[in-house]
């Protein structure tokens, strides 16, 4: 009896995987025929070319709110006298809600201005607003520490004479200091890097290098001068990247000022040492041991820069101190 149950058994299980199996293949069949699999992947195409096409028209929007030139409309009367959208549409520029924030406070919210000089798009903004925002910017200290830490938005600083010159002259002078550039410390012509030039020196004792000693207070004695020969003369520095420098110091020869010194002085750059170009107006120097400073007109950068005078006292032109500042 029992021996039957196990049969009876046995044969029903067989007879029910035959029918799933018989199930599963009209299943698999019926999925097949009505393109469900086919269907699916179709779905899972469009869905990534809709998420793609989105993310084009994303992008070309942005990129046409950059392109717009909203220094040309703070003057056209489109924007409401209080320039909200201005504010609003520098904070929509790094994707910053701004919802979140008055206008008339966003200059003293340091995490904020840190995230807006952190994004290219919104300091690409702030330098087209000249008019209205940037000055804002130029005068707040949070604001200004924030472009110190964005090495985009300094570098945007730099490249605009105007711009750098409105921040030597402010309260916040410092936050270019960590991109001036100057000679080093020479300890001769060419070390510890760069070259040292000029006409031929009077002798070896008063090579160029001596003006570029980074000692502002030598010239006193007969040999600590750059002593660049007679007559019309010239002594420059040859840096190994490309600089633009803004200005210039330097010193006449400290222990007889009447006797060896230069009448006068214009800075020329050139980027192969032969072909040079005016870089600053002419200027008149004192004849004493003072330290003297001039401006150039920050032509862009180049690796070349020299002092060029007409002539030295007396046909001898000397010079204790030298130094160039750039970025």
């Amino acid at each position: 009896m029992k021996k039957e149950e196990k049969g009876i058994t046995l044969v029903a299980l067989v007879i029910t995987i035959i029918i799933l199996l018989i199930l599963a293949g009209v299943a698999i069949t019926a999925l097949t025929q009505t393109g469900l699999f086919e269907n699916a992947k179709q779905a899972k195409n469009a869905m990534e070319n809709a998420q793609e096409n989105e993310n084009f028209i994303l992008g070309d929007y942005e990129n046409t709110i950059n392109n717009i030139d909203y220094s040309a409309r703070e003057n056209d009367g489109l924007l409401n006298t209080e320039k909200k959208d201005l504010w609003t549409v520098w904070l929509y520029c790094a994707n910053i809600d701004y919802r979140q924030y008055q206008s008339n406070n966003l200059l003293t919210n340091q995490e904020l201005m840190e995230d807006l000089m952190k994004n290219e798009n919104s300091v690409d903004y702030l330098f087209q607003s000249t008019i209205f925002l940037l000055p804002k910017v130029l005068d707040s200290e949070i604001a200004m520490n924030a472009i110190k830490n964005s090495d985009y938005a300094l570098e945007k600083c730099i490249a605009d004479r105007d711009i750098t010159i409105k921040i030597m002259n402010s309260n916040y002078k410092s936050i270019l200091d960590s991109k001036i550039k100057s000679v080093p410390k020479m300890t001769s012509n060419s070390s510890p890097e760069g070259e040292c030039f000029s006409t031929t020196p009077y002798s070896s004792s008063f090579l160029p290098y001596k003006a570029f000693d980074g000692d502002a207070s030598t010239g006193q004695s007969n040999t600590d001068f750059a002593y660049i020969g007679t007559g019309k003369c010239y002594i420059g520095y040859k840096f190994k990247e490309p600089i633009n420098i803004y200005k210039f110091e330097l010193k006449q020869r400290g222990w007889d000022p009447g006797r060896e010194g230069l009448n006068d002085a214009t800075m020329y750059y050139s980027d192969d040492g032969n072909n040079w170009v005016k870089a600053s107006n002419t200027f008149t120097l004192a004849r004493d041991f003072s330290l003297q400073t001039y401006e150039t007109f920050f032509p862009g950068k180049h690796i070349y820069w020299k002092i060029e005078s007409s002539a030295g006292y007396g046909g001898n032109g000397g010079l204790s101190y030298l130094q160039f500042y750039g970025f």
